[in-house]
């Protein structure tokens, strides 16, 4: 098990936003959570990468208690995160931004972390030293992962990376996911496009008002009647 949360509670003031969650996570898998708006799954990102902290339950990863430790620690023991809305530093460099998201690294590892970044972002590399508030939409996501690839991650957390992209671009992020779960990452994706999160993932997590309702493997939630409905739409006609 590489990751698991127990009995999870976070709250935002008085405001409940996640309420007793019991998430597992297998090193190797692609883990999708999905549901509405508001339902608790940037809070739960938020919570494992240790920007916000529970107020009951426990956090292990590697079997380690990280419940409590800070967003650098976390980053450090393996967990990284590429946000939502991206966050990119617009006015430093596509380097300067990479070099940030490796900032727990030797120079050593630093270099060939790049290296890896420039081998799946090639039109990272060709545009290194550019503003990164210049790059079009799908170029700023395209480096957020990276960023967050920079700190040489067990687990990635993506939350939201088709968020505000084209279609075409989209399917280019997804082939991308795949690739980096492919070269030993696991993931854990929160993705509005419940569709194409669970066409990535192996097994996903359907969360309501901060609980979790339903969990199975992707293909069966896909095919569930009531996650269709609510979440991906009547099936198209053939």
């Amino acid at each position: 098990m590489l990751l698991k949360l127990s009995d999870v509670h976070v709250n935002y003031g008085n405001i409940k936003a996640v309420k007793g969650i019991d998430i597992a996570i297998n090193e190797g898998e692609v883990v999708t959570l999905i549901g509405s708006n508001g339902a608790g799954k940037t809070t739960i990102m938020k919570t494992i990468s240790g920007l916000l902290k529970p107020v009951k339950g426990t956090i292990l990863f590697k079997g380690q208690d990280i419940t409590n430790k800070s967003s650098p620690e976390i980053v450090r023991l393996g967990i990284s995160l590429s946000p939502e809305g991206r966050q990119i530093f617009p006015k430093m460099t596509i380097l300067e931004n990479l070099e940030l998201g490796g900032y727990t690294r030797s120079k050593t590892e630093m270099n060939e972390g790049l290296e890896k970044i420039y081998s799946l972002f090639p039109r990272l590399k060709e545009r290194m030293n550019q503003d990164a508030g210049t790059l079009s939409g799908g170029e700023q996501q395209m480096l957020a992962i990276g960023r967050a690839l920079m700190a040489k991650p067990s687990l990635l957390l993506l939350d939201e990376p088709s968020m505000g992209l084209a279609p075409i671009m989209v399917q280019t992020i997804f082939d991308i996911i795949k690739e980096i779960n492919q070269l030993g990452t696991t993931i854990l994706l929160v993705e509005q496009n419940a569709r194409m999160a669970l066409m990535a993932a192996d097994r996903g997590y359907l969360l309501e008002t901060g609980k979790v309702v339903m969990t199975d493997k992707a293909e069966n939630l896909a095919n569930s009647d009531n996650i269709i409905k609510a979440y991906l739409g009547e099936k198209e006609e053939e």
